[in-house]
C-alpha cells in the first residue's frame, strides 16, 4: 500500500524540487510514492503558493532539511574539449573556486 501524502510530504517535495533541485524520481523514492504523485504534489503546493496559503509553512520545512543535511544539488556539467588544444572549464567550478 501507497503512502497518503501529508501537506507537510507535499512541502518537502516541492522544497527538495525546486529549491534543492533533487529529482523527482529521487524523492519518490526516498517518500515510498510514485514520480507522479511527486509531480501532483509539487502542482498542488504552487496552487497554494499561488493563493498566499503556505509561505510561512515552506519557510519552516525548509530550515528543518537544512538541518538534516540537505542542500542544494548542482547538476555535473561535463567538461567538452572539442579541439583537443583548449581545454573548456566547467562554468559550476569556476563560480566555486
Amino acid at each position: 500500500m501507497r503512502l497518503k501524502m501529508t501537506m507537510e510530504n507535499k512541502c518537502v517535495a516541492y522544497i527538495l524540487s525546486r529549491n534543492f533541485h533533487y529529482t523527482m524520481d529521487y524523492i519518490a523514492r526516498g517518500l515510498g510514492v510514485s514520480q507522479g504523485t511527486i509531480s501532483n504534489s509539487i502542482k498542488e503546493v504552487e496552487w497554494l503558493i499561488r493563493m498566499g496559503e503556505l509561505n510561512c509553512e515552506l519557510e519552516s520545512i525548509k530550515e528543518m532539511l537544512r538541518q538534516k543535511g540537505y542542500s542544494r544539488q548542482v547538476p555535473e556539467i561535463p567538461t567538452i574539449n572539442l579541439s583537443g588544444k583548449i581545454p573548456v572549464v566547467n562554468p559550476i567550478e569556476k563560480i566555486q573556486r
